[in-house]
């Protein structure tokens, strides 16, 4: 397995191995703690548009072809493709 698919969840990982992903995705991106300034600078250096942050969670939108430079940077711990919510039934 490459190592930049480790960070990947499971469910991500296959998904983006069996070529679901192309173009911008939306991603769940764990750091180790709050994103710093250079964080963001190293986030967005890799082509990451930041759209939102609640603690060391950042949701983010990028290029499937450069998730293996944001999973090479040293602070991202995990990696998860966002999906879509349904409404829960009664």
């Amino acid at each position: 397995m490459r190592r930049h698919l480790k960070k990947l969840d499971a469910r991500s990982r296959f998904e983006l191995m069996r070529g679901k992903y192309k173009g911008p995705v939306d991603v769940l991106v764990r750091l180790g703690e709050p994103p710093t300034k250079q964080h963001r600078e190293a986030l967005q250096s890799v082509r990451c548009e930041i759209t939102a942050t609640i603690g060391p969670v950042v949701s983010i939108t990028i290029d499937s072809t450069q998730l293996r430079e944001l999973a090479d940077l040293p602070f991202v711990r995990s990696i998860e493709m966002a999906r879509p919510l349904f409404p829960e039934s009664r």
